[in-house]
């Protein structure tokens, strides 16, 4: 089945040594997992409790493992070309299909009628990066809540390390009460939607946990036990997990208990990492998994815009009503997927700069296996 993907789609083999499979195989399936939850399975309880548990803490505490501790200016620079230009090209991108929104589903869009409304609530939405939908805003490409979240959690992560530089602090501790804080700050405004703030406070400490990890420490633990804590971690999850209620971070969402919920990311997160890590050492390589958990930038910011236009076509053109259907889900999640290989392939090799990154292309058979730290 990948080949023939990739055969249509004329994806060739990655020419950098140095992107880290097993990861690129766990952001695959956390973005599959936000993709079935968008095409409402997250209306199918089980499955949503299962996968919302890691599926956006997962993507702080890989982003917190990529952390170089840079100085403020240097980290401003980075998360203006890595996630602010990225996030205003795919907001402007939506103000072409926003306007469905509130027509498909008006009950969510209360008194935003008008195109006027529209795009004055999407103009506010996308200056204000409000991960909420108000009378006077929204977010026209939603799903981008996390980019705005993650450069607030990169920036205060950058001026506490400075910080801790400048005041030759060497101490764990010191990160273990800024998390702390953090975690209390979200307490007290976490009615604060704009810039996505009170979801960053939430995903900062997983950024620093991750931070202190780092790969190579991951790579020792994994190396030997990776089969046993995935077990582990499963049946955590699965049987322990999913007890602490429902879990959606840009909903503000945590659950019964906030402790458990850090607990229960963790937990998971490394049940998706050597999860991951036995798929790239065991198995043979999957090409199309790891080029699209390359591109998951790319399958956020244009995911959304294929979902409208499949569920238009389904609605307007084939006359269907959209009822909640997980088959359903699972086939537009596949056919999404489909289509952003071909989307990721254009912007990598034509509009690279929208995503701040150099061409990604699909990794070799012997890079995965024999480069995969």
């Amino acid at each position: 089945m990948q080949n023939f993907l990739f055969n249509i789609f004329k994806i060739g083999d990655i020419k950098s040594s140095k992107r880290i499979i097993w990861i690129d195989y766990a952001k695959f399936i956390a973005i599959t997992i936000m993709i079935l939850g968008h095409t409402n399975l997250n209306q199918t309880p089980y499955i949503c409790l299962f996968g919302y548990i890691f599926h956006m803490p997962i993507f702080f505490f890989i982003s917190g493992l990529f952390e170089k501790g840079a100085s403020i200016g240097k980290s401003l620079m980075n998360v203006t070309r890595t996630l602010i230009v990225p996030y205003f090209v795919f907001s402007l991108f939506s103000f072409s299909y926003c306007w469905c929104y509130p027509i498909l589903h008006p009950e969510l869009y209360p008194n935003i009628n008008s195109f006027t409304d529209i795009y004055s609530a999407a103009t506010l939405g996308t200056l204000f990066m409000e991960n909420r939908v108000r009378e006077f805003s929204f977010l026209p490409n939603y799903p981008l809540w996390f980019l705005a979240a993650l450069m607030v959690a990169k920036i205060l992560f950058s001026i506490f390390h400075s910080l801790a530089q400048k005041l030759k602090i060497n101490n764990p501790l010191y990160w273990i009460v800024i998390s702390f804080i953090s975690v209390f700050l979200f307490l007290k405004s976490r009615q604060i939607y704009y810039f996505s703030i009170d979801s960053a406070l939430m995903g900062f400490p997983l950024y620093v946990l991750a931070y202190h990890i780092k790969i190579e420490t991951q790579k020792r633990i994994f190396e030997n036990y990776a089969i046993p804590i995935f077990i582990l971690s499963f049946l955590y999850t699965l049987f322990v997990g999913m007890q602490n209620g429902a879990v959606n971070m840009d909903g503000g969402y945590y659950g019964k208990s906030l402790i458990m919920f850090y607990i229960n990311a963790i937990i998971a997160i490394f049940m998706v990492i050597s999860f991951s890590y036995i798929i790239c050492k065991k198995f043979k390589p999957i090409k199309f998994a790891s080029y699209l958990g390359a591109n998951t930038l790319v399958i956020l910011g244009v995911h959304n815009f294929i979902l409208q236009c499949i569920k238009g076509f389904i609605v307007m053109i084939l006359g269907i009503k959209i009822s909640k259907n997980d088959l359903l889900s699972f086939l537009i999640t596949v056919i999404i997927l489909i289509l952003c290989i071909p989307i990721s392939k254009f912007i990598n090799a034509k509009l690279s700069w929208i995503i701040g990154k150099k061409q990604i292309k699909a990794p070799s058979s012997d890079q995965i296996i024999h480069k995969s730290y």
